[in-house]
């Protein structure tokens, strides 16, 4: 027998994402979505509902929700629905209906990023940004589904920074082949031991590095440079 277990809700957070960890180290974060209905009555009246509902998010895409988002954040949320059955404390056997989320979208702005205060022996590289630069628009981020139990602190994200990439001069000038007579021009990339100095410092690319190694070589062959500085 064909069957379907589909949802698609559109709405704000009611409070910030409930954001914990299960004993095996799997995130699961608790959101409480407000979704609106507007429909008009028999009598021409408009009016609007709201319905509440709790959807379960898991693995990392409930750490993006949990850094990201806040009470009022509008997201998309696109799961299935799921029954649940517990015992409370006074022996009776409760049930609810929640949504487990397969992808969530953000439709908005998140929360500004807060300032994490870390110890001087372990501290990280000041990367602090602004929310409109740190939060992406449309978000969507993908998880699986596990039991979830044990709360924890979530940890401080470290980004890598990457420097400016040199630029080979050879190329820069249009040099097709590095000529071993250019003598001034072959000392700048000879330093005061008389080491060639490798392409990681100089900036030269790969091609050129190797013509200027040859050419440098062969200028010393036929004494147009030292092979020391000091000679």
């Amino acid at each position: 027998m064909a069957s379907l277990n589909k949802v698609f809700l559109i709405g704000n957070l009611t409070r910030p994402p409930e954001l914990r960890y299960t004993p095996s180290g799997t995130a699961v974060a608790d959101l409480r979505l407000a979704v609106n209905r507007n429909y008009t009555t028999q009598g021409g009246d408009k009016r609007e509902e709201t319905s509440f509902i709790t959807v379960v998010v898991w693995s990392k895409q409930a750490e993006t929700c949990g850094e990201y988002l806040d009470k009022g954040s509008p997201i998309l949320v696109e799961g299935r629905l799921q029954t649940r059955e517990w015992e409370g404390k006074d022996g009776q056997k409760r049930t609810v209906v929640e949504v487990v989320a397969e992808r969530v979208q953000f439709m908005g702005r998140g929360k500004p990023a807060a300032p994490v205060a870390v110890p001087a022996a372990e501290s990280f590289a000041e990367e602090t940004r602004s929310a409109e630069d740190d939060v992406p628009h449309n978000v969507v981020a993908t998880g699986t589904r596990e039991e979830r139990e044990i709360p924890t602190v979530q940890k401080p994200v470290k980004r890598r920074r990457f420097g400016r990439r040199k630029v080979c001069k050879f190329c820069a000038d249009k040099v097709d082949l590095v000529d071993y007579k250019d003598v001034r021009r072959l000392r700048n990339f000879v330093s005061d031991r008389g080491k060639i100095i490798p392409r990681r410092i100089s900036g030269s690319c790969a091609r050129h590095q190797r013509q200027l190694t040859h050419a440098i070589k062969r200028a010393r062959t036929v004494a147009l440079l030292p092979y020391l500085a000091t000679e």
